[in-house]
């Protein structure tokens, strides 16, 4: 059974654009990362898939399958283009 938990979300480049916020605090059952975008991407219609996307946990990288608990503060962080 997945527990509830209270999560600190942060948006940025077209995710930022996409939900309208730098920042939400949210509760999700998504017990990792990976469930988690998935569930915010179906929300907001983010147009990358989860492959693409790095995630923080805390401020360390983590790998999209890492163990969420209540109180994490997840950053993703999208692919940037420069020229």
């Amino acid at each position: 059974m997945k527990k509830l938990k209270e999560l600190n979300v942060h948006y940025y480049a077209v995710l930022r654009e996409m939900t309208g916020k730098s920042e939400e605090d949210i509760e999700s059952f998504a017990a990792t990362p990976g469930e988690l975008y998935k569930d915010l991407a179906g929300k907001y219609g983010f147009p990358l898939n989860s492959r693409g996307i790095r995630v923080s946990i805390n401020e360390e990288f983590q790998g999209m399958d890492a163990t969420l608990c209540s109180g994490d503060c997840v950053v993703f962080i999208t692919p940037v283009a420069g020229g």
